[in-house]
């Protein structure tokens, strides 16, 4: 479809966004989804579309999603033949690399709140914790 951008990022991690963004005419609704739209997920199990409508949630999650359709170091984009086709920016574009700058997206994010609450953001828990 000439409406419809359908792009792949394969990289260092396995975790993605599963959001959708639809454009409506210029009134954009975003969704979120429970996995990925791949046969063995959508015909054996039963999964979740969610229209987001918090407006801080759409905002983020639609910057996000900017990112990774601009990235052009690791995204390939679906041809209208059914194959994918490696995206590479114009000579001189700056290299965009979605995942790396989502990672240090979270990072910064996590370095911010732990400095307003003196807290850890994360804590990561291998085993139980020990009683008091």
């Amino acid at each position: 479809s000439e409406t419809i951008r359908v792009t792949s990022v394969i990289d260092r991690y396995l975790e993605h966004l599963r959001v959708v963004r639809f454009e409506n005419g210029g009134d954009p609704e975003v969704y979120i989804s429970s996995a990925d739209w791949m046969g063995r997920n959508l015909n054996r199990r039963v999964e979740l579309m969610i229209p987001v409508e918090d407006p801080r949630a759409e905002a983020e999650l639609s910057e996000m999603l900017e990112i990774y359709m601009r990235d052009n170091q690791q995204s390939y984009e679906l041809d209208s033949d059914g194959s994918f086709r490696l995206v590479t920016g114009e000579t001189g574009d700056q290299p965009i690399r979605a995942q790396e700058r989502m990672y240090a997206r979270a990072r910064a994010k996590k370095r911010d709140q732990s400095e307003d609450s003196g807290e850890p953001v994360f804590n990561v828990r291998r085993r139980p914790p020990r009683a008091r």
